[in-house]
């Protein structure tokens, strides 16, 4: 009897994966040896991506998920779905960690924008946080504590992290990190810059402009700036210069420009410029 397999989106994510040359970026960048293993860390973690993208519930019982897919099709000839244990995933996040997760993002991220020819002028930054359950005991010495913290989730009883991404006006990914729950916007935003400092060309962060909220704009961030890309942030409130130019603009016969709601809310706000 023929054994009849439901790949779903799999296939699809695979091929994008192959494409942009993910897994090959990740043998490139950590250690391994061939001759050890059966599958290298960039296919297991493509099996993580597949997984990620064509799964409600991600991350759980991964050999569970490709119980009725073709292995094989998705991950080469001799590949079985014995290779896909949570060990064997778990020691290709090993290596990603040991390499350091910034480097080896940024490196897959800016190698696919040059893949697809996309233009690097704009960068969108900004952080959100990420709520968790469970005790997660802070300790001491650690850079990186689960913790409470301002939580945008509106879960100021839960413990989080903060993760920090920028990207292009197409929504496409350039960099990403992780911090502290109790990490300040405003000092993620000048660390941000640091390091993208330190893994862009310098010739081409002068021609980046980096587009953040006014969390950016500070006394000591702008004392600190050296010369990295230009920044374009929002007048913060609690900066005297941003009220006297609103009552200047209010008071002034000034012609403004009707914008109109952005929503078909009733409540929607009306703008002008």
């Amino acid at each position: 009897m023929a054994e009849a397999f439901n790949q779903g989106p799999g296939p699809l994510i695979g091929a994008l994966y192959d494409q942009l040359g993910i897994g090959r970026t990740i043998d490139e960048m950590v250690r391994w040896d061939p001759a050890q293993c059966r599958l290298s860390p960039g296919m297991r973690i493509k099996a993580l991506v597949i997984n990620i993208f064509g799964r409600q519930r991600p991350l759980y019982r991964l050999h569970e998920f490709y119980e009725h897919m073709d292995v094989e099709n998705l991950f080469g000839k001799g590949v079985r779905r014995g290779d896909l244990t949570d060990y064997n995933i778990a020691r290709a996040l090993d290596k990603l960690g040991e390499r350091g997760p910034w480097e080896v993002f940024s490196t897959l991220c800016l190698r696919a924008i040059w893949h697809e020819q996309i233009a690097l002028k704009y960068l969108h930054s900004d952080t959100t946080s990420i709520s968790l359950y469970g005790t997660y005991e802070d300790h001491d010495g650690n850079e990186f504590v689960i913790t409470r913290g301002h939580s945008k989730e509106k879960r100021p009883d839960l413990k989080q992290f903060l993760y920090g991404l920028s990207v292009t006006p197409d929504k496409v990914p350039v960099c990403a990190d992780v911090n502290s729950g109790n990490t300040s916007d405003k000092s993620w935003n000048y660390d941000f810059i640091e390091k993208l400092a330190e893994t862009f060309n310098p010739e081409v962060l002068e021609k980046v402009i980096y587009i953040a909220d006014s969390a950016l704009m500070t006394k000591e961030n702008r004392k600190n700036r050296r010369k990295r890309a230009s920044i374009y942030p929002r007048l913060p409130g609690n900066f005297s210069l941003e009220k006297e130019l609103k009552a200047k603009a209010w008071c002034q016969e000034v012609a403004f420009q009707k914008l109109g709601t952005f929503s078909e809310r009733k409540d929607a706000a009306s703008y002008r410029l």
